[in-house]
């Protein structure tokens, strides 16, 4: 057990803003340096593609410059957008179009994807150009199918990279760039599958130019080894055509085991299948040099990232207390961790008498405001520390139903193990975090609406009450909604908690509705709820959302009705702006349930409900 003086000393801790600088000022023109020594000091390709034995050094040079141009100048366009209110959070970028039922891009995410693919289709002409022109005493077809599948396999190793470039989750480029996990994590998905799309079309581009120019037999050999000579099998370089093949479906393997469906219901699994990417890579690295030489910055950056969070996270933590509520859920308390947790921030955890290697991602539930500075209200935000001032972390988890689960396992973890001093149970906790934040000035609003289903109400409770505790001048109620399918959800304790403030009364507005198929209670009506908020011109209302994502798409597509959605609250003047004209009156009819409310801001902050 720790001493209270131990419990209250928490180890070092590197800063992220400290490292992204460096890292962002040396790890591309570095990896540039280092891919150009391989390239033309490093001697002979041990790969099966190799743009050297075929005399196109030059060409993978101004390839991999171009790329990593590329990198350079959309990391400081966005970089410095971030410092326009234009680019920081106004309206375009929480406007929609909707793909399918279930999949919604923003406008961000679009212009992001259109910049990707138009250099890799900048990549792929190039490419294919050269390999076309190079081999002109082929046939027209052949010629065509090689420079295919050639000019492919530089989109797939250009694709891999920047899938390996967001994971560094809330640390380098999010500190740097004030990405949001969510949005990074979304395009890491989508990323990872396009680089298993191209990779499988380069195979089957591969597979036609052995049909037009021998047959199968020649794509079975190389690709399989079946046919081959004995010296083909006994060679090393045999090999690295049924490596490239290997290296495709340990990729294809992991993208079917990363759908959403698995990752809420069967995490486990996917956790430990994903790190079979580890071994797709490194054997895609081996089947060809040009997938390491695109790899290396975002390889790097990754690589630094980890090893500040592994060290960042060394500390372990005593859990305190696990209380299983009367709604089924499980509060954990970790009264000896002091470690600064904002408002909307978040953790993941590892408990190594459950898992040495399951890091699990929970919002905190107990955050306190940060200081206060004097000054005007939305300084004081921009300038505060997120330090609470209350001592301790408390996860709400919702327990899987098998007892298989991580949550079944740490329950029965927390019972069987006890100290036989004290009689407690002793578990010992590692903490990675906390990652995320609010949009400035979020928490001084006008207007709080507070929207939760089901387990996403940590991050509510951790907002409603850090206002509580402090609340700002200008606040005028707080909307508290939370829907469940508990029938005793009114009994968690955290909740309870909540209603017992003595603010509560005076602030606090909640709403609790037990959603239930056999009376008749379904989801909540996010537009009455937007209808029935008083704002008068001039109002800023914050709005933040977790839960199903049914839920968040309505919550999405309703709040633009209270106003002008301003994302992350950089506004080009106090006023809101010369779009707004104030002397406008509001209709209440048509401004509550019709059009946009004119002259009312909306800060809005969706938080991942299945990471």
């Amino acid at each position: 057990m720790a001493s209270p003086s131990d419990s209250r000393r928490d180890a070092f801790r590197f800063k992220t803003i400290h490292i992204a600088i460096f890292t962002a000022a040396t790890v591309l023109p570095g990896s540039l340096l280092v891919s150009a020594y391989v390239m033309f000091k490093g001697g002979k390709c041990c790969s099966q593609v190799c743009p050297e034995k075929e005399h196109l050094n030059m060409e993978m040079r101004n390839s991999l410059v171009t790329f990593y141009g590329w990198l350079a100048v959309v990391a400081v366009v966005f970089a410095l957008a971030q410092r326009t209110s234009w680019g920081h959070g106004h309206s375009w970028k929480h406007r929609y179009i909707s793909l399918s039922r279930t999949t919604k891009w923003s406008y961000a995410e679009i212009v992001v994807w259109l910049l990707v693919l138009g250099h890799q289709l900048y990549q792929f002409t190039y490419w294919y150009t050269q390999y076309h022109s190079r081999f002109s005493t082929s046939s027209s077809i052949q010629r065509m199918w090689r420079a295919t599948y050639k000019a492919i396999a530089y989109n797939a190793g250009i694709q891999l990279s920047l899938t390996l470039l967001p994971t560094s989750r809330n640390g380098l480029l999010s500190t740097l760039f004030g990405i949001g996990y969510d949005h990074s994590l979304s395009f890491h998905r989508w990323s990872g599958a396009l680089t298993v799309l191209l990779a499988g079309a380069h195979v089957c581009a591969f597979a036609a130019y052995c049909l037009v120019r021998s047959g199968w037999a020649q794509f079975w050999r190389i690709a399989l080894l079946i046919g081959a000579s004995h010296e083909r099998i006994a060679s090393y370089r045999g090999w690295l055509g049924p490596v490239g093949l290997v290296s495709l479906l340990l990729f294809l393997w992991v993208s079917l085991n990363s759908f959403q469906s698995i990752r809420r219901t069967r995490f486990n699994w996917f956790w430990f299948n994903h790190f079979a990417v580890l071994g797709a890579i490194l054997l895609s690295f081996v089947h060809a040099s040009p997938m390491l030489y695109y790899a290396l910055p975002t390889l790097t950056l990754y690589i630094i990232d980890s090893c500040v969070r592994v060290f960042n996270r060394r500390r372990a933590y005593n859990v305190t207390s696990l209380t299983m509520e009367d709604c089924g859920y499980v509060r954990l308390d970790i009264a000896d961790c002091h470690i600064p947790a904002a408002p909307g921030q978040w953790v993941s955890i590892c408990v190594p008498a459950v898992s040495n290697v399951e890091w699990h991602p929970f919002t905190v539930a107990n955050s306190s405001p940060p200081r206060r500075r004097g000054g005007p209200p939305e300084m004081e935000y921009l300038l505060a520390r997120s330090t609470p001032v209350a001592p301790g972390l408390s996860l709400i988890i919702k327990p899987q139903a098998h007892d298989a689960s991580w949550t079944q396992s740490l329950v029965r973890t927390w019972q069987e193990t006890t100290d036989p001093e004290s009689g407690t149970p002793i578990i010992q906790v590692h903490i990675d975090g906390p990652y995320g934040s609010l949009p400035p000035r979020f928490l001084r609003s006008d207007h709080v609406l507070i929207v939760v289903g089901g387990s996403g109400i940590p991050g509510g409770l951790a907002i409603a009450r850090s206002i509580l505790e402090n609340p700002p001048p200008r606040i005028q109620k707080i909307h508290f909604w939370w829907t469940c399918r508990a029938p005793n959800a009114s009994q968690l304790s955290l909740y309870q908690d909540l209603l017992a403030h003595p603010r509560a009364t005076s602030l606090l507005v909640p709403r609790l509705i037990i959603t239930s198929p056999k009376t008749g209670t379904h989801r909540l009506s996010v537009a009455s709820i937007c209808s029935q908020l008083e704002t008068r011109p001039g109002d800023v209302v914050s709005v933040y959302g977790c839960g199903p994502v049914g839920l968040m798409d309505d919550v999405r597509n309703e709040v633009g009705r209270l106003g002008r959605v301003v994302g992350d609250g950089f506004e080009t003047s106090s006023d809101g702006g010369s779009d707004v004209d104030g002397n406008v009156e509001m209709d209440p009819e048509r401004g509550r349930a019709g059009r946009t409310r004119r002259g009312v801001r909306v800060l809005l902050h969706i938080e991942g409900y299945g990471r």
